[in-house]
């Protein structure tokens, strides 16, 4: 028996959070004939907000109010008066015939009339200091809570045959935070009441304006020539962040379990020991999803009066929203009719039938020719089923459909190891393995109730392998490999329902300066975030990939303890699976001269109001680089052994292309050394290592190294936001003509030490990561954060502890 005892915590000047405690417990026993192992663990990780990090206080670092969001607590109204005329202090825009205004203060909890209502006079200009800083509300790490159980087993029937099964359950509570829902209304905001956007109404009671905002172009006024009868305004973006809302809280609960059981023996043939496998796998993946603090759109266009949208005068229990009161101003009573949880399944299944047969069919010069085959059955079924509120769409947050989807896939494979060459001289060993796979794959699904989720779709591949190992002598392995790879699409790659998602897009027809070639007009982007459907799409086809390595291994016989590897790698994938990205997307429509399908953007009113990027399978990735390994124990010493390490990786290139839909057919970008909306990869990657151990102590330090990088800075950017590309004259993208941004090199040190008690053999660590209180490099192309965390740490010293005993 086992049992460990861990815990970790961020500590530094002004603050101490992140806690993580885990624990676990591990027993088993075994004889002549069985065995069992059983093990549990409980984890438990501790928030760490945005807010507690410089470098996540701001949606982008050193930026403030230049980055924040037009969803304010006194709100963004931007309005096309039909008579040209703005309320309260703000100016017409003669550009765009717009006014652009928030409040002047608040709350203005009364209605329109009364002292304390809202007025037109209660409205000035609005500018850059009046976005919202969503980020210190958001987490930086998220909470999660885990439980874990594995037991495995195995019972010897006879001497050639014996059963063994396996079994996990995991179960997770989780959970994510944001910032009160933003309300986005009007043409550009998006949001939608059935299908048709909202306004507000001349009848909702705390609408200073007299008449209608309406969100439609059609039903202004002007559209339909009867302002001097029915005037309205064209409502072309309002944000609000209605705070007294509360936090908007993502909990998940999870659970997984797979099972595996099988048999397993050996028999004798032609002289010569058989093996076989058969075995079964069986998975399921449960997910329900709560989700609070959102609202009902629906309800909302009603509590408004949108036009169009039913009255809240008629309708039971509806209380008019007060959408021009400024922060404060939205009741409980407000809230409580038009909020709504959203409650969400998700489930994946999975049965997997393999069987497996090895052995040597002949004995030859240098060894036996060996021979294996086999066979699998794969079937993996999964649903997604969102909340009936959110599949309606009539949701503030990200609309989703309910979709199910099920595949299936037959494979067999052959493979024979053939010794060529066996101590000869400068052939101390020379062996080649060969294999060759066949794939046949079926899938369904999609929206349920539609007819093309009865669709069958099916692809099928062969897809072979070439491995050679070369010993010229005991110190020296050389070795190759070729081979073809084959993935086809998950369930969730072909069936996730289309889903509503608010990146945050710069649209090049929109940025002040020259118009650019591809634009067909002027635009107007309100908002930093344009909307954009993802999902998925059951017309992919499977992902084919062609690999090839050449490398060495040296183990010196002058230098014990010593050895050295380095191997050249090449990959490409063709018809890689994945989105192409918004950003990339618009660039490629308007500054690519619409060599991009511009069919994936939809314009209203000058405005984007919509980019669908569901996935696609694109031209595909080449990358090779080296992979270089060292490692060296010294001899020993009067104070300890010592043994140092080395891995290291040159990434030489990574080039995605993507279909353009012109002339040429296809764009390549090169993200090795840079990071854009597709992704991006250093071109250096180091880990350094030293141990010592003496006696009952040991410790170790490592060195994480990343080299630097570097980003395009948007026109956008560097209008608003000029400070942090650091060379903003340089042209960094051919294709967008931008600056770029230094990424720096940034390194992270690691110690630890350990002591173990042999006498209640017990081990004592402690350790401290990120040693130096390294900060990552702000990143202009980061989600969130203003770092890439799929590379750099969480800012911060974390110090830990581990007490580990044996029974």
């Amino acid at each position: 028996a086992e049992a460990n005892a861990y815990t970790s915590i961020y500590a530094g000047e002004g603050h101490h959070d992140g806690k993580v405690q885990e624990y676990d417990f591990t027993i088993g026993s075994s004889g002549d004939k069985a065995g069992v192992t059983m093990n549990v663990t409980y984890v438990n990780q501790h928030e760490v907000w945005a807010s507690a990090r410089e470098i996540s206080q701001e949606p982008v670092w050193g930026e403030g109010a230049f980055t924040g969001s037009g969803a304010t607590p006194n709100g963004q109204f931007i309005t096309v008066p039909f008579n040209g005329v703005c309320a309260g202090s703000a100016t017409l825009n003669p550009a765009y015939g717009t006014c652009d205004m928030t409040l002047v203060s608040g709350p203005k909890t009364g209605r329109v009339g009364q002292a304390n209502g809202p007025s037109l006079g209660n409205f000035r200009q609005f500018t850059a200091a009046d976005t919202y800083n969503f980020a210190p509300l958001n987490y930086f790490v998220t909470p999660s809570e885990r439980t874990s159980f594995y037991a495995q087993g195995h019972y010897d029937i006879a001497d050639n045959l014996s059963f063994s099964a396996e079994l996990v359950f995991n179960k997770r509570n989780s959970q994510q935070a944001l910032a009160s829902s933003p309300l986005f209304l009007g043409l550009a905001g998006g949001t939608t009441a059935n299908g048709s956007l909202i306004g507000v109404g001349a009848t909702n009671p705390y609408n200073p304006f007299g008449h209608d905002l309406v969100g439609n172009v059609s039903q202004w006024c002007v559209v339909q020539g009867n302002c001097g009868t029915n005037p309205n305004d064209l409502l072309v973006f309002l944000g609000r962040r209605p705070i007294e809302s509360g936090q908007r809280l993502f909990s998940q609960n999870v659970e997984t379990m797979q099972f595996s059981g099988g048999f397993k023996g050996y028999f004798n043939l032609g002289g010569n020991e058989w093996d076989w496998d058969v075995g079964y796998v069986y998975g399921n993946n449960y997910e329900t999803d709560l989700t609070t603090g959102l609202f009902n759109t629906e309800r909302l266009a009603t509590a408004l009066d949108s036009p169009g949208a039913a009255s809240c005068a008629s309708q039971a229990g509806c209380v008019p929203f007060n959408i021009f009161g400024g922060a404060g101003s939205v009741t409980p009573a407000m809230l409580n009719y038009v909020l709504y949880e959203d409650h969400s399944v998700i489930s994946v299944n999975q049965r997997d039938y393999t069987a497996n047969l090895n052995g040597s069919l002949a004995d030859l010069p240098a060894g036996p020719l060996g021979f294996a085959l086999g066979a699998e059955y794969l079937e993996q079924d999964g649903f997604s089923h969102p909340d009936a509120t959110t599949a309606s769409g009539n949701s503030s947050g990200n609309a989703t459909q309910p979709t199910d989807g099920r595949t299936k896939t037959t494979a067999e494979y052959v493979e024979f190891d053939f010794p060529l060459v066996a101590d000869a001289p400068g052939f101390k060993m020379l062996d080649l393995d060969v294999a060759n796979r066949w794939s046949k794959f079926k899938w369904f699904g999609g929206t349920p109730g539609q007819p093309s989720s009865t669709v069958v779709h099916d692809a099928s591949a062969s897809t072979a392998r070439a491995a050679l190992k070369w010993q010229p002598m005991d110190t020296l392995l050389v070795r190759a490999s070729w081979s073809q790879g084959f993935r086809a699409p998950s369930v969730s790659d072909l069936f996730f329902g289309n889903s509503d998602s608010f990146p945050a897009v710069s649209d090049p027809c929109a940025v002040p300066g020259a118009l650019p070639a591809g634009c067909p007009a002027r635009h107007a982007q309100p908002n930093a975030q344009i909307k954009t459907t993802i999902g998925g799409n059951p017309v992919l086809t499977p992902e084919k990939a062609l690999s090839r390595a050449i490398g060495f291994v040296y183990n010196p016989d002058w230098m014990p303890g010593f050895d050295f590897s380095a191997d050249y790698y090449k990959i490409e994938l063709n018809n890689q699976i994945t989105r192409i990205a918004p950003q990339t997307i618009v660039n490629g429509c308007y500054l690519l001269s619409n060599q991009f399908d511009c069919s994936k953007i939809s314009v209203n009113g000058g405005i984007i109001t919509d980019i669908l990027d569901t996935n696609v399978n694109i031209g595909g990735i080449v990358t090779d680089g080296v992979d270089v390994a060292t490692h060296y124990k010294l001899p020993s010493t009067s104070v300890g052994d010592f043994k140092v390490g080395l891995e290291w990786t040159f990434l030489k290139g990574y080039r995605q292309t993507i279909p353009t839909g012109g002339t040429p057919p296809f764009a390549t970008t090169e993200l090795a050394g840079t990071t854009t909306s597709f992704g991006g990869f250093p071109r250096q990657k180091a880990n350094v290592s030293l141990n010592w151990n003496y006696g009952d102590w040991s410790a170790n330090w490592n060195m994480q190294y990343f080299a630097a990088m570097y980003e395009g800075c948007s026109k956008k950017t560097l209008t608003v936001a000029p400070t942090q590309c650091s060379n903003p004259t340089e042209i960094f993208s051919p294709t967008s003509g931008t600056g770029r941004n230094h990424v720096g090199a940034t390194a992270y040190h690691d110690v630890q030490g350990t002591y173990h008690a042999d006498a209640i053999n017990t081990d004592f660590t402690f350790g401290i990561r990120n040693l130096f209180d390294k900060n990552p490099p702000a990143a202009l192309t980061a989600f969130a954060n203003s770092f890439l965390p799929s590379f750099y740490r969480v800012p911060g010293r974390e110090f830990y502890g581990r007490i580990s005993v044996k029974f």
